[in-house]
């Protein structure tokens, strides 16, 4: 909840395109190590849980910073009631 109030402050400093871009970027990269967490689980299975939560954890807060709320603060400007 903090990151998405935090979102609108960021908004103002750096725009919608370049949070937008970080957002999307923040997001691969935390999908792409949950799946290395899951390729790697056979073998270091500790590592793997921790890197998988650590991950997920990064994947919402980076969702409330960027994908989440300014998407919907962008929807309205677009179109028309």
């Amino acid at each position: 909840m903090a990151a998405c109030l935090a979102s609108s402050f960021l908004l103002s400093r750096f725009g919608r395109k370049k949070i937008l871009q970080a957002g999307t970027a923040g997001s691969a990269l935390a999908n792409f190590t949950i799946g290395l967490g899951f390729y790697i689980y056979e073998t270091h299975q500790t590592l793997s849980i921790v890197l998988i939560l650590a991950a997920l954890v990064f994947y919402m807060v980076n969702f409330n910073l960027s994908l989440g709320p300014i998407v919907w603060m962008y929807i309205p400007e677009i179109v028309r009631p």
